[in-house]
């Protein structure tokens, strides 16, 4: 069964909601519809993202983080591996769940997603159940 506009609609409601009110604000972490975005600030110079992005074709919700900051640059520099890395530029960590094989802890469904209930008084618990994970 397939996920309807309206209901992606109000899960992304709910879950704007719920960040805007869960997250602890300063001018550098901003809320979005469905992310979380922190920039560097001249004390701190360590930046981030956290989304919720919904897949089509796994007809659910996956979650995408990364991060630059100085202090992963000078860890991961530090490990001298006897091959090229696989890394990619500009980004120091980047992963979503898609990228679970083998076990899923984010999700228990191929693809690392999070279906949405099929019933709209569900949407408020499967919110909050989907940022607990």
């Amino acid at each position: 069964m397939s996920v309807t506009a309206e209901l992606r609609k109000l899960f992304e409601f709910e879950l704007y909601n719920y960040l805007k009110e869960n997250i602890i604000y300063s001018p550098n972490i901003k809320c979005l519809k469905t992310e979380i975005s922190i920039k560097k600030t001249k004390i701190n110079q360590a930046s981030g993202r956290i989304g919720f992005r919904f897949l089509n074709n796994a007809q659910g919700y996956c979650l995408s983080t990364s991060v630059d900051s100085p202090e992963l640059i000078v860890f991961f520099n530090k490990i001298n591996p006897p091959y090229r890395s696989n890394n990619p530029e500009g980004v120091v960590y980047a992963m979503n769940t898609s990228m679970e094989i083998g076990f899923k802890s984010f999700a228990p469904n191929l693809g690392g997603t999070v279906d949405l209930p099929k019933m709209k008084k569900k949407e408020k618990k499967l919110v909050n159940g989907f940022l607990l994970r």
